[in-house]
């Protein structure tokens, strides 16, 4: 049983969903890309993004369209897609003209860590993109939204973080980021964990991030201490994560050659790296538990980094939570090739019953 603590090997995509009941799962949609797929073409890793709505109520969560986050040589791409009138797509841009936008490169060593945090919002169709700069290092993070516009997607605002973030810090860089997804109106929260000029790590909180603007920025704690902050000299990217109910935070990150996972509570105390978990976490969601789907394994852990249950991802790609008629709900995407074009499928499930897709 200990093997399973262990994310190194391989899984194999082509299982899918064969090994899970597909009736644990919640059918929401389907879109065609319009990408198509040819022998010697490249090679996509798609995750399709519902509209997220600044309410959680189920008629607020649209999936009948979206963005697509696409991957493919190391280099992230998005497009918009939605039903027309004559039961067919709209896609923006359109394939057949023109390829995705691209909105940046993967980050890192391993191809597999993402560079690009995101949520959609429906009010003027709306990508809000968080993305990182390796190369820009003392300016290295922006929220651009993308707007759904007549044949083209185009950056209709951006938010620089350093910018915003300067007028409570001196010379912040921010190194990890998270949505948080609400049950409220005004839209989904972020946290940051941030750098200053003196190498003082700091957690910021903030309540409301949508296409308006930001209220209730705050440096949660304070510049937290150098003994803590110096653990993690050197490090410009990671998965970030903070439980405001239980005051703990995560930070997954590769290094070494391997994924590592470090726990702490407020102010840094009780820091330590969780020797159980060895790939990349993905998200922390309203449960406590952490999800990663590296490799095409699902694999859940407690707060304290205990595995609870591993089970097939397979085709499947973690693509948000968010809050469903007060529910917190998992959506997962899967890519499909039929006639040799692109589709994506939407699926959900309750938060709470992700324990139930086990081997």
């Amino acid at each position: 049983m200990l093997a399973c603590l262990s994310c190194s090997p391989p899984f194999n995509a082509d299982l899918s969903l064969a090994a899970i009941n597909l009736s644990r799962l919640t059918y929401q949609s389907v879109v065609d890309t319009g990408i198509r797929i040819r022998s010697g073409s490249p090679a996509y890793d798609a995750v399709f993004m519902p509209l997220k709505a600044s309410s959680g109520t189920l008629s607020t969560i649209d999936a009948s369209g979206g963005f697509i986050l696409l991957t493919s040589s190391n280099q992230v791409s998005l497009m918009y897609v939605e039903p027309d009138a004559n039961g067919g797509y709209t896609r923006v841009p359109d394939p057949a003209t023109s390829g995705p936008v691209g909105i940046g490169t993967l980050f890192g060593s391993d191809p597999n860590y993402p560079s690009v945090e995101m949520r959609t919002v429906p009010t003027g169709v709306y990508a809000g993109v968080f993305s990182y700069d390796s190369s820009q290092p003392t300016n290295n993070s922006a929220l651009i939204y993308w707007q759904d516009l007549p044949g083209h997607l185009a950056p209709a605002s951006q938010v620089n973080f350093s910018s915003l973030l300067a007028a409570i810090m001196s010379a912040p860089v921010v190194i990890g980021a998270q949505y948080v997804p609400s049950s409220a109106l005004g839209g989904d929260g972020m946290y940051l964990l941030v750098r200053d000029s003196t190498s003082a790590l700091h957690e910021v909180g903030l309540v409301t991030v949508n296409f308006s603007g930001f209220s209730g920025v705050t440096d949660t704690n304070g510049a937290y201490p150098l003994s803590f902050s110096l653990m993690f000299a050197g490090l410009n990217r990671c998965q970030y994560y903070h439980d405001a109910a239980s005051g703990a935070s995560y930070a997954s990150f590769y290094a070494g050659g391997a994924w590592q996972c470090w726990r702490w509570e407020a102010y840094g105390v009780n820091a330590r790296q969780i020797a159980g978990i060895t790939c990349r976490i993905d998200a922390l969601l309203t449960t406590g538990e952490l999800l990663s789907t590296q490799d095409g394994v699902g694999r859940l852990f407690d707060p304290q980094g205990n595995l609870l249950t591993t089970f097939p991802f397979g085709a499947l790609r973690y693509s948000m939570e968010a809050y469903v008629n007060g529910t917190a709900t998992v959506f997962l995407s899967r890519s499909v090739v039929t006639g040799g074009t692109l589709s994506l499928e939407l699926y959900s499930i309750p938060s709470s019953k992700l324990k139930s897709l086990s081997y």
